[in-house]
């Protein structure tokens, strides 16, 4: 369980959020030092630029000064560190929602932007998730917003099988809190998180994070502790969803950034979606419905009461970007497909029974132009179309991040012969890599 208190570091004043926010964030150890002065690990046309394992160094190090009583442990050297951190790294997420009754005969999706900050208030880490309003035929989703403490929910962690054991990690939370107008917002939070070693991230980035969310929404919650948090999600009568991507880290300077050239990055993506195949059956074999609404009411199981989601992983992609042209080219295949267990572990889907759904995220061909520091364009196979969204990161634009939407049609635009023609099927994708 990740939750905690500050009770221990308050008998000393200090801030202790300050490591456990490296630790969450970046899997950082620690490090010895006297001092911790704001890291920078490369400066480029006059920018300076701080990777992800640099940033876990100099929390590893304001933790020994804590547990070592270190006069550099203080709130305003906490403060400053924090603070720098938050500034330096931009957030970009998109998402997409759905919507059904417990019975699963009412569906309904939206899509549309969201976002998600970190900021200090007093002795805590504040993040706000936001959801702009979208709209889909009819108004559907009125949005929302909602700040909480970065650690007033517990979490706990699946690795990833086989050999991406020790890259990639998927991670439960159960999270209870209260918009401004005291209206609860329950969720249980899993997430699809790169590992860092030695400063590099799964994907080769050292720069740039990208990660995936799944929301499903309940009512309420058991709350224990102070400060409290949502221990179990007790009551839960809808199958509602968000997917949002995520990708966070410091752009590229619009100064830094190249005019003229070629350069092909080495990139990887991890996806999540919910997939439909006739009369509510979740993927290809029928064997299992789209909807779970077992557990629905009260104290509902892991994965009760929620649409059945699939997760799949890429092996390493290549994307030409042509910085004379400002354009981008790639081709985008998800190899790996995986299936969550009531337990919450990772089951690899190997039977033959599923090869059509997973070709259905294969040869996807990427086309973006560039503007400034950041791109969009269109994704496309034969099954799905949709959007990426994305940015440089790091000196002279050494990474690249997006996250791309897909589902059958786009634009009032319905791909002709689509598996999913007719069907309720949507992926959110992020994709990141380095030069």
């Amino acid at each position: 369980m990740a939750h905690f208190t500050l009770s221990k570091f308050k008998k000393a004043r200090q801030l202790a959020f300050l490591y456990l926010f490296a630790l969450f964030l970046f899997t950082c150890g620690g490090g010895g030092g006297s001092s911790n002065p704001l890291p920078v690990t490369e400066i480029s046309s006059g920018f300076a630029y701080t990777s992800i394992g640099d940033w876990g160094s100099t929390f590893g190090k304001f933790y020994d000064d804590c547990e070592s009583e270190n006069a550099n442990c203080t709130e305003q050297q906490a403060r400053s560190i924090l603070e720098a951190a938050i500034s330096a790294y931009s957030i970009e997420t998109q998402a997409v929602h759905l919507y059904s009754d417990v019975s699963g005969s009412v569906i309904h999706h939206v899509s549309g932007e969201s976002s998600y900050s970190l900021a200090i208030q007093g002795n805590s880490l504040m993040e706000t998730l936001k959801f702009n309003p979208a709209v889909s035929g009819t108004p559907l989703y009125p949005g929302f917003e909602v700040t909480s403490d970065f650690y007033s929910y517990p979490s706990f962690s699946h690795d990833f099988p086989g050999a991406l054991s020790g890259l990639l990690s998927l991670e439960h939370e159960r999270i209870g809190i209260t918009d401004s107008s005291l209206n609860e917002k329950v969720f249980k939070g899993i997430h699809i998180r790169p590992l860092e070693n030695s400063g590099i991230m799964w994907s080769g980035t050292q720069y740039s994070w990208a990660e995936i969310a799944e929301l499903d929404y309940g009512n309420a919650c058991d709350y224990l502790g102070d400060p409290r948090y949502c221990q179990r999600v007790s009551l839960d009568n809808s199958s509602n969803i968000s997917l949002v991507g995520k990708i966070f880290g410091p752009k590229t300077n619009a100064g830094d950034m190249p005019s003229s050239g070629s350069t092909s990055y080495r990139s990887y993506a991890i996806s999540k979606g919910f997939y439909e195949k006739g009369n509510g059956n979740f993927l290809y074999t029928g064997n299992f419905s789209m909807v779970n609404s077992a557990g629905c009411g009260s104290n509902p199981p892991h994965r009760g009461c929620h649409w059945k989601t699939s997760d799949a992983v890429s092996a390493e992609q290549i994307l030409t970007v042509d910085f004379s042209a400002n354009s981008i080219q790639g081709t985008l295949s998800m190899q790996k497909h995986y299936y969550e267990s009531s337990s919450g572990s990772l089951t690899l889907l190997t039977s033959s029974s599923y090869d059509l759904h997973k070709e259905t995220l294969e040869n996807l061909s990427i086309s973006a132009t560039i503007s400034g520091n950041g791109f969009t364009g269109t994704v496309q196979n034969s099954h799905f179309i949709g959007k990426i969204y994305g940015n440089f990161y790091g000196p002279n634009a050494k990474e690249i991040g997006a996250i791309i939407f897909l589902s059958p049609a786009a634009n009032n635009v319905v791909v002709s012969g689509s598996y999913y023609e007719s069907e309720v099927a949507f992926s959110i994708i992020v994709i990141s890599g380095s030069k």
